[in-house]
Parts: structure tokens; C-alpha cells; sequence
């Protein structure tokens, strides 16, 4: 498909962690269709992968990027933090478990009760800077923007401008595990926890047709809550699939992946993530293409009128 510069095509990726890999998949095909966006919003590891791809607009080097974090002792250290009192053995039944047990143990009852966060507050920001470069949010190549979440003010806080590296720890920030961002007067967390899929900030950009990935987290990857605290986080966790729903309903097409059995921090199956990615948005390309046609011809009847 040729390029037109005065129709704008926007990408929406999703947070969802270690499922952000299917973006990887997702964008190459979409490049290897001709539909390469003409910017991109995102939130957490969307806004993350969105952010480098604006950056450098070449799939290959954003491959490289995070799988090299991924392959690293930076990374390796962190999830190494994260799960440290896990017992051995309780990933393979969930990982989802083990987090809950690990902040139950260690977090919510001593760590979240006399701090900010589980982790110090430089790590997030020293990790963000293995991946993304020294740059402004408006130095990308094309237009990129994220949402976080402001716990000062309980609304989604758009970032469109300001240090990159900052945007994506802030977008990023996991509650209790990470420390607030402080940004402006307010204090960020991830993105996630108040707008999934920023479909409204890319027609604030001014998008005629956005595609969104999502790769939500759903129940069916949780296990049935026996204590408080999972109630809780299901609790949580079904606001949040309601919320996102209503975002998908702005987008002019959603890409959604088959990745139901992924786990949301199974970063070893990342190749998995990335063909999954790369095999719904092959399936969908040419459903986008006439899509993409309509909005066009409909944008330039409406002009001419």
C-alpha cells in the first residue's frame, strides 16, 4: 500500500508484559503488508516496544533491543528479585501464584506497609536505559505517546512530550513492586491500571484509523482466588477487562492474538508470543487494507464536500 501523508494511521499496543512480545510479531507483519503506522500510542511493555520502533522505524533493531534485555543479567537480576522467595517448583503451576505468595509474604504484610515499592527507585529507570535512548518523547522519528496512571489526581495521564527513558518507567511502573514516577507536579504508575488500550489519545493525535493490539491479561490465566487478597486483585482485574473493552470500542480495527495460554510473565516463550503475533496480524491484513480504503475514500468525500 503506498503512503499517504495526509491519511494517518495509528497503532495502539496494549500493555500485558511478557504478551508484549506478540507487538513484535504484530509490527513486522504489518510492515511486511505495506501498513506501517504513521504513529504510535501504547502503555507499559506497548508503550515500550511502540516507543523504540518510533525511535529507529526498523522491527529487526527493536527485536534486538529487548531480546538482548531479555537475554541479560539485568534481567535475569530483576526477576530474580521478584521471585525470591518463591519456592522452587511454583512457576510451573503459575507464575501468577507465585507472585501473589511473594507479595503476600514479603510485600503487602512488612515492605508495602513502610515503603513506596519492593524494589529501590532508581532500578526501573536503570533498566528502562539498557533499552531506550537519551531522547525527548517528541525526538522520535514519528509521533509517539504513552499513558501512566496519576495516583494524585485517579486518571489516565497522557505523556507526549518530556525525556523518553522517564515516559516508559513511568508508563511502566508497577504498583507496589516499583516506585511512583514523579512527573510534573503528580506521581505516575503503570499505564495499565487506568487505560489499557489508549485508543483516545491516538485521535487526539490525530489519527484517521487506529489499530489496536490487545493482549490483555484475562481471568482465565488467574486461579480461583482462596484468600483476600486474590479477591482483591480479581476484583481489580475485572474493572480493568471492562475498561478495556470500552477502549477497543473506538478503535477502526482490533488485532486480537490467540495467546490465552500465555502467562503474563513467561518471558520464555517470547518466539511463541512473536509468531502468535505475526500469524493474527497475517490473518487480518487484508481485512485492514479494505478498511483502511473506506476511511480514505470516505475522509477525501468528505473534503471535497
Amino acid at each position: 500500500m503506498m503512503p499517504d501523508n495526509s491519511f494517518k494511521l495509528g497503532l495502539c499496543l496494549s500493555g500485558g508484559a511478557a504478551r508484549g512480545m506478540t507487538h513484535l510479531g504484530v509490527l513486522r507483519e504489518l510492515e511486511e503488508a505495506g501498513l506501517r503506522p504513521g504513529m504510535i500510542a501504547g502503555t507499559s511493555v506497548g508503550a515500550l516496544i511502540g516507543a523504540l520502533f518510533a525511535y529507529t522505524l526498523d522491527i529487526g533493531a527493536v527485536e534486538r533491543i529487548v531480546l538482548a534485555f531479555l537475554k541479560g543479567e539485568d534481567f535475569s537480576d530483576l526477576r530474580g528479585d521478584i521471585l525470591i522467595r518463591a519456592r522452587e517448583g511454583e512457576e510451573r503451576r503459575g507464575i501468577f501464584r507465585s507472585m501473589l505468595r511473594t507479595f503476600r509474604k514479603s510485600l503487602f504484610y512488612s515492605v508495602s506497609m513502610t515503603k513506596l515499592s519492593y524494589l529501590p527507585e532508581n532500578r526501573l529507570e536503570s533498566l528502562v536505559a539498557k533499552m531506550v535512548p537519551d531522547i525527548n518523547v517528541e525526538d522520535t522519528k514519528i509521533p509517539f505517546a504513552c499513558v501512566a496512571t496519576d495516583i494524585v489526581n485517579n486518571r489516565p495521564y497522557f505523556i507526549k512530550e518530556g525525556p523518553l527513558r522517564r515516559a516508559i518507567a513511568a508508563t511502566s511502573a508497577i504498583p507496589g513492586f516499583f516506585p511512583p514516577v514523579a512527573w510534573d507536579g503528580v506521581r505516575l504508575v503503570d499505564g495499565s491500571w487506568s487505560m489499557q488500550n489508549p485508543v483516545r489519545l491516538l485521535r487526539e493525535m490525530g489519527a484517521d484509523f487506529i489499530i489496536a493490539v490487545d493482549i490483555s491479561q484475562d481471568m482465565l490465566d488467574a486461579p480461583a482466588p482462596d484468600n483476600g487478597l486474590e479477591v482483591v486483585l480479581r476484583s481489580n482485574m475485572a474493572t480493568r477487562i471492562t475498561l478495556s473493552e470500552m477502549e477497543l470500542q473506538e478503535a477502526d480495527y482490533v488485532i486480537r492474538p490467540d495467546i490465552c495460554e500465555m502467562n503474563w510473565w513467561d518471558f520464555k516463550k517470547s518466539d511463541i508470543c512473536m509468531l502468535k503475533g505475526r500469524q493474527s496480524a497475517a490473518a487480518s491484513a487484508a481485512d485492514i487494507k479494505e478498511k483502511i480504503e473506506r476511511a480514505r475514500q470516505k475522509k477525501v468525500s468528505t473534503i471535497k464536500i
